[in-house]
């Protein structure tokens, strides 16, 4: 047990570094990769989970590159709960469409590597990349967010 929770613990730490390295976030553009932006968690009427991006509006668009949602145990461990990659459009006019991004929801862009778990009560973190759009220039991101799951209600913890 504790050997497969160590496995899926360094799995998504080597994926994030993948889709770092695709975003254009690599050790020659350190300056770029420093770039963090909040995301945020909500839910709708219905109960669905979303996540989005804080300030994004500033941006022509946001392409999701990668997005994993954990929950932190007691002992400071992470349990994966969902884990996507972002499609690249055959066009880039579908702009905009990225987020916000329903947990666990396959789409033409979103296509889960980890399959959704049902959310339970709980702290949970987020983090992954994008890559913002503005006037034709490519900023890579990094974005980052907690939140605490609870009967139903999302708490944002500093976003």
């Amino acid at each position: 047990m504790t050997h497969n929770l160590y496995c899926r613990k360094y799995t998504y730490l080597v994926i994030l570094i993948i889709s770092a390295v695709l975003s254009g976030c690599h050790p020659c553009s350190v300056i770029q990769c420093e770039n963090w932006v909040s995301s945020i968690a909500y839910t709708d009427k219905t109960g669905n989970l979303y996540i989005d991006i804080k300030n994004k509006g500033t941006y022509d668009y946001a392409e999701l590159t990668s997005i994993s949602i954990s929950k932190t145990t007691t002992n400071n461990d992470s349990e994966g709960f969902w884990a996507a990659w972002g499609r690249q459009p055959v066009e880039q006019v579908i702009h905009g469409n990225y987020f916000p991004i329903q947990y666990g929801k396959q789409t033409e862009l979103i296509d889960p590597y980890i399959p959704a778990k049902k959310i339970t009560n709980g702290r949970y973190q987020i983090l992954g990349f994008v890559i913002f759009y503005k006037n034709g220039e490519k900023y890579p991101t990094n974005i980052k967010g907690e939140f605490i799951y609870q009967n139903g209600s999302i708490n944002n913890i500093n976003n």
